[in-house]
């Protein structure tokens, strides 16, 4: 009798194991289901990477066709925008600390990438020691948008629908590079390198920032307009009068402005110079 009693309990307690079971992959199944149904809807796709995992290279490779626009945000984490070789926009973080936490976002075909300060305990940080690396296949109509506190941003060969940087008092990079709208940067300090680069229209206001711009065409072949409070305004080497300004009455949409505007800093502007025939 005792031997069947037991018998029962233990069919009885496999029997609950077996609910708890089915109960569980019923809720994991559920989960699955409603996140997939989300990603189709464009609802939030949110992930954190953690350097404590790895703390050499952590990265994210999404399809160009999920992002129409990317957001970086930092306080003094630098960044390189490089072109991708294939169809995919590839993250990778390369951490300073062991303790620090790279967040993205993706939702609505707008990819969030933000990072809190690196913290150096009182040492200098080495230069390239905190990146974030963002590769971006070279064709495709990205607008991007960049905000950081002393971090510097490097943009090399992506051509870009529309950039807009916000810089304390970092170093910015645009080089070989088409825009086909507008290059907006407004930065306090620092540095500001444009070489090589194409757009429709280019918006520099720095309050003291060095402004240094190479163009690989005419000066002929833009509208401009320089001005600086007390820094200097030299173009192809040569000071020019303070404001400077190139227009035309009747202006032709088609023709790139440029818009260059400084409280105390320099600005140097260098144009291809056409042979005399």
């Amino acid at each position: 009798m005792c031997y069947n009693t037991n018998k029962e309990k233990g069919g009885a307690a496999m029997k609950k194991q077996i609910v708890i079971i089915l109960v569980v992959l019923a809720i994991i199944m559920g989960i699955a289901s409603f996140l997939i149904l989300n990603k189709k809807n464009g609802s939030p796709s949110v992930g954190t990477i953690d350097p404590n995992k790895n703390t050499v290279e952590l990265y994210e490779e999404i399809s160009l066709n999920e992002v129409e626009k990317i957001m970086i945000t930092t306080v003094n984490v630098n960044v390189k925008i490089i072109r991708s070789d294939n169809n995919n926009i590839r993250i990778i973080y390369k951490p300073y600390a062991n303790e620090k936490t790279f967040k993205y976002e993706l939702i609505d075909n707008v990819l969030t990438l933000s990072v809190d300060e690196v913290q150096s305990d009182g040492f200098l940080i080495p230069a390239d020691s905190e990146l974030i690396y963002v590769y971006i296949p070279k064709t495709n109509n990205i607008e991007l948008f960049f905000e950081t506190g002393s971090g510097f941003i490097d943009i090399d060969e992506v051509n870009l629908k529309h950039v807009e940087v916000r810089s304390t008092s970092g170093i910015v990079i645009v080089s070989g590079s088409n825009i086909t709208e507008a290059l907006v940067v407004n930065a306090d300090y620092g540095k500001i390198s444009l070489r090589s680069i194409s757009f429709k229209q280019l918006t520099v206001n720095t309050v003291s920032a060095l402004v240094a711009c190479s163009l690989a065409d005419s000066l002929d072949n833009y509208y401009i307009n320089l001005a600086s409070n007390i820094g200097a305004i030299t173009i192809n080497g040569e000071a020019v009068d303070n404001p400077y300004a190139v227009t035309d009455e009747e202006e032709d949409a088609e023709i790139p402005t440029i818009t260059i505007h400084s409280k105390t800093g320099n600005i140097s502007m260098h144009f291809i110079v056409e042979k005399e025939q």
